[in-house]
Order: structure tokens, then sequence, then C-alpha cells
């Protein structure tokens, strides 16, 4: 008993301090990087993203809309007290999830960066398309538990692009000199680190 309780504080006490840490590079991102692109213009584009306008309005309208729904469908006072609600919050953040992450292929595949940066990314993209299609399977079949598993993946992936720019712009702050190698490692690491983290913990909580 003594065992499971501090296994359970643990838990808290690693889901706090993530918390503590998500939330303001969420508000950032949120702020300063993606609601300025729902604004199509020189100043919020730049001539690298410009041609390419269309593109990144509609995976950053899509991908704003998954990164916000997504904690609601872990609230599980809101599912057990309003399944209907849960259930459309949940459509939406899927058909959200379907659209950023098909322009997200768009967007690796005319990225100007590197090899490494481009297959990093289009291997998000997929990903992040199957996870959910994954999720919506399962909850199709009834399964529930693994449904939550699913979700939990692809939320992690959906908070992928956060820690992605996030951290690529505190390595400009700080005024690395390759800043393309940098990009190129993150377009791995942002997302196989966290993803990994969520399945130890999946995979313990079984």
């Amino acid at each position: 008993m003594k065992n499971l309780n501090t296994s359970i504080n643990a838990k808290k006490i690693l889901m706090s301090i993530l918390l503590v840490i998500a939330i303001p590079v969420a508000i950032y991102f949120l702020t300063f990087k993606a609601f300025p692109k729902l604004i199509i213009s020189e100043a919020n584009y730049g001539e690298y993203y410009m041609e390419r306008a269309g593109w990144l309005f509609t995976h950053a309208l899509f991908g704003i809309s998954a990164t916000l729904l997504g904690p609601f469908q872990f609230i599980s006072r809101l599912r057990n007290k309003n399944l209907k609600l849960h259930r459309n919050l949940g459509k939406v953040y899927l058909v959200s999830v379907l659209i950023s992450s098909l322009t997200a292929v768009y967007l690796a595949f005319t990225s100007e960066v590197s090899l490494s940066y481009t297959v990093g990314l289009f291997v998000l993209a997929i990903l992040w398309l199957l996870s959910g299609a994954r999720a919506y399977q399962l909850i199709r079949n009834r399964q529930i538990n693994k449904h939550k598993e699913w979700m939990i993946r692809n939320y992690v992936i959906t908070f992928f692009f956060i820690l992605f720019v996030s951290i690529s712009d505190a390595f400009k702050l700080a005024g690395v000199a390759d800043l393309e190698m940098v990009l190129s490692v993150l377009a791995w690491a942002s997302w196989i680190v966290p993803l990994s983290i969520a399945e130890y913990f999946i995979q313990r909580a079984r």
C-alpha cells in the first residue's frame, strides 16, 4: 500500500511539473506564433512562408483548434457529466488533426532547411494523422481504454510544434550559429522524447 501511495504521489508531482512547464510554453506559442498566423500578411508570415500562405493559414487554424480542444478530452468530469459534448468536441478535435496533419505534409515537403528536417516533420505529420485515425477507430469499436491511450499519444504529437518552435526560439535568442543543425535535430527530438515519455507512463498504467 505504501509503495502504491508513493507511486501515485510521484506521478502527481511529475504531472504538476509538466503542467508548470507546458502551460507557459503553450501560452507563448499561441500568443506570439500561432494566433498571428491567422492574419495573412508579410509581417506575420515573412518571405519564407508567404508563398505558402494558404497552406500555413489552414495548418495554423486547425492546429490551434486541436491544441485548445485536446485538453478537454482528458477531463473525466466533463466526459461523465456530458458525454454528448465530449463526443462532439472529440469529433472536432480529430477533424482538426486530420486537416492540420495533411497540410503539415505539404509544408514539410516544401521546406528548405535540410533533408533531416523535412523527413522528421513528414514522419511526425503521418504519425499525427494515423494516431488520430486509430483513436477514432477504437472508440467506434467501444474499446474505451485503448482509445484513451491513443488520444494521449495523439495529443503529445499535437503539442510537438509548440515545443519545437519554443525551443528553436530559445536557441535563436542564445545566438546559436548553426541554426540549421538545431532545427534538423529538433524536428526529431521534439516529438520522439515526449512520445517516449508518454509511452512509458501508458505502459506503466497498464
